[in-house]
Order: C-alpha cells, then structure tokens, then sequence
C-alpha cells in the first residue's frame, strides 16, 4: 500500500513547478530546465528545486541527496555573453550543493554534456566485448548452427537498447564497436 501512495506521490511532483519540464520513470525524476542567460538558468533551476523540496516536504517524501547530479549542456560552439561567478553556477537543494557531472545514466543509456555519446559507445564497447567472450568460450561445445540465436540474443538486446535516442550517431563515431561474424554455414 506504501509503494503504491509514492506513486501517486512521484507522478505529480511535475505540479510543484512550472518552469521546467519534468521526465519521471518509476522513482527516477528528472528535470530539465532551459535559457538563454546562464545567471537566469541557475536561478530558475534553483527555484525549480526550492519547489520541489516543498512538495517533497509537504507529502513527507525523501530525496535521496547522493543520487542528485545535474549536467549542464551547451550549444557545441556557445560563448556566453558574460562569465557568471561560481556562486551563480551553483544548484543546490535544501541548502545541499548538487554535484554537477559531464555524464550520467538516464534509464540504462549513458548521456554525456556534449550529446556525443562517446561515454555510452565505450559502455557499450565494453558489454560487447564481454559478450564476445563468451561466445569465444563456448564455441567448441555449442553447435554451430545455434550461434546465430546466440549472437542475436547477446548482442542485439544490447545494441537496440535506446538505439531511437543515440542510434543517430555518425558511423564514424560506432566505429569502435566490435564487430563479430558468426558463419552459420560450416
């Protein structure tokens, strides 16, 4: 019955403020916040998070302050009009400093503050990698003719993952990815 109130709780969260925009996935929140001038951008987003440590507050909910990060993205070529102070460029929650990070993971997919998707390539680099050993491993004792389903089972489940959000890079920047051809026909 606990669950089901923070549920209902977390769904309206997007009510205590109307400056941002609001994604919600289970009890993950995030909050995306947009403007021209940076000093108005943190002053905004610190208003969003005065908000919502209210309505947090109100409906006696916890935020869990070691999972709070912020990244910060940029036009590629973006030149501020003015540099604002550290103290501007600060958000914080509830008197707490929010750690900002240059990447982070947003329902398994890594984002990053350039929308390069170099972090999340590396990632999943790496799971393939891994995946490729396993094949490797048990090549001798598996028949041949089940390598296929093997390989689409490990592999593709990791490659179309959030393919519709970074699947728009350029070839050259999937280049790292590991390639393996399995032949179906010896």
């Amino acid at each position: 019955m606990r669950t089901k109130f923070c549920i209902i709780y977390i769904n309206d969260i997007y009510n205590s403020s109307s400056l941002g925009e609001f994604v919600l996935f289970a009890d993950d929140t995030n909050i995306f916040v947009e403007d021209k001038c940076i000093k108005k951008l943190y002053s905004k987003a610190n208003k969003i998070l005065t908000q919502v440590h209210s309505y947090m507050k109100c409906n006696l909910l916890h935020i869990n302050f070691k999972k709070c990060c912020y990244i910060h993205f940029k036009p590629k070529n973006y030149k501020p009009e003015s540099e604002p102070n550290q103290e501007e460029c600060l958000l914080t929650l509830n008197n707490t400093v929010i750690n900002q990070v240059n990447e982070a993971k947003f329902l398994g997919v890594t984002v990053d503050s350039e929308l390069n998707w170099n972090p999340h390539i590396q990632c999943l680099k790496s799971k393939l990698k891994c995946e490729i050993g396993k094949l490797c491993r048990i090549r001798h004792s598996v028949p041949q003719k089940h390598f296929k389903v093997l390989y689409h089972s490990l592999f593709e489940s990791h490659l179309g993952f959030g393919i519709s959000v970074w699947g728009g890079v350029s070839n050259s920047r999937l280049d790292p990815l590991p390639v393996l051809c399995v032949d179906t026909t010896a």
